[in-house]
């Protein structure tokens, strides 16, 4: 298995004119502060801490990242409501919506980073929907005992397509399919 390492950077250097720190196939993660952010964050709590979990402060552990964008040549590919869409580097600078950003580095060569590269501005062409039938299935994991995996072909939710762009690099995901990975599978990966 190929390390995950991790990076922590600030929002000062997620501009454009420091695109060249950021690596091809790193993962921008990302903890809003909006009411969507607060559900998915609630969703990983009780994934990871259980349901009692909601009744104690909000631990500051991997639970708090609720979007995960993959960084391409000075761009950020990300898988939104709307599909995969490329967006500025700086997207979340300076954001009142945003509490904090960290960028994950997997530990691959420069050849794995190209195919992981490639994996992805391939698939921001010829993905245009959304993952809802994986935010479903995350649902049912964590409200039932059932763990299914449910999705379109070709629909992603954010932190899937980022497990996927890892996995064309050489990354081996110890946990969860890759279709309903969340931000927070991400960061306990890279032990954020």
């Amino acid at each position: 298995m190929a390390p995950v390492l991790r990076g922590d950077l600030t929002t000062e250097l997620l501009t454009p004119a420091a695109a060249g720190a950021l690596q091809r196939g790193d993962v921008l993660l990302v903890e809003g502060t909006g009411f969507v952010d607060g559900l998915i964050s609630v969703g990983a709590r009780v994934r990871y801490h259980g349901w009692l979990s909601l009744f104690r402060p909000r631990p500051a552990d991997q639970t708090r990242f609720t979007h995960a964008a993959v960084i391409c040549d000075g761009f950020l590919i990300e898988a939104l409501a709307k599909g995969l869409k490329r967006s500025p580097i700086g997207k979340y600078n300076g954001r009142a919506a945003v509490a904090r950003l960290d960028v994950v580095r997997p530990g691959v060569t420069q050849a794995e980073r190209s195919a992981a590269e490639a994996f992805a501005w391939s698939s921001l062409q010829a993905r245009d929907k959304y993952g809802w039938l994986s935010i479903f299935s995350i649902i049912l994991e964590i409200v039932t005992p059932l763990k299914l995996d449910i999705s379109w072909d070709g629909a992603l939710i954010c932190s899937a397509f980022a497990a996927q762009v890892w996995e064309h690099a050489g990354v081996d995901l110890p946990t969860h399919s890759s279709l309903t990975i969340m931000p927070a599978d991400l960061a306990f990966m890279a032990h954020v």
